[in-house]
């Protein structure tokens, strides 16, 4: 039985408003954490992801609404699509329902390239999979990976206008 937009909407808002403080509790333990090593002397790199150094740098409303577009549309329906659709199933035809998430969310966060955002995208991976597991369907996952992705660049034009 298909499950009516208006449902998917209210599940996906609401999954967002779960993972949302839980990332970001996440982020700041992890981000004090890194900060902790470097002032021990472990000399961790502390750098923003590339597509926020990329965003950040471009100028003009048409290339900043065109990626605005990639990484609030197309990057979370392809995301989803390869590692919750793809290789979480491929996995968990395999593993049990926890090792393939772990392995999946590992591979996910990791493909990200960023030890900042390492930890805090892990939990999204292992959230956005309950989510997938939850209600059998990819659309729930990609609706709660876009809004996070949207927070994000709202949240990068919001501090970096003020800077």
């Amino acid at each position: 039985m298909k499950q009516p937009w208006s449902s998917i909407l209210g599940e996906s808002l609401c999954g967002f408003g779960v993972a949302l403080p839980v990332v970001w509790l996440v982020s700041y333990l992890w981000l004090t954490l890194l900060i902790f090593l470097n002032k021990c002397g472990l000399n961790v790199p502390l750098c923003e992801q590339g597509t926020v150094v990329l965003f950040t740098k471009l100028s003009g409303f048409f290339p900043k609404f065109l990626f605005s577009i990639m990484v609030v549309i197309l990057a979370p329906i392809m995301e989803e699509l390869i590692f919750r659709g793809g290789l979480y199933r491929a996995f968990r035809s395999n593993l049990s329902r926890r090792s393939a998430a772990i392995l999946t969310s590992a591979i996910f966060a990791t493909l990200h390239f960023n030890l900042v955002s390492l930890l805090p995208l892990y939990v999204l991976s292992f959230l956005l999979i309950k989510s997938y597991d939850r209600f059998g369907s990819v659309l729930i996952p990609i609706s709660i990976h876009a809004a996070f992705n949207c927070n994000s660049l709202l949240l990068i034009l919001l501090f970096k206008a003020q800077i």
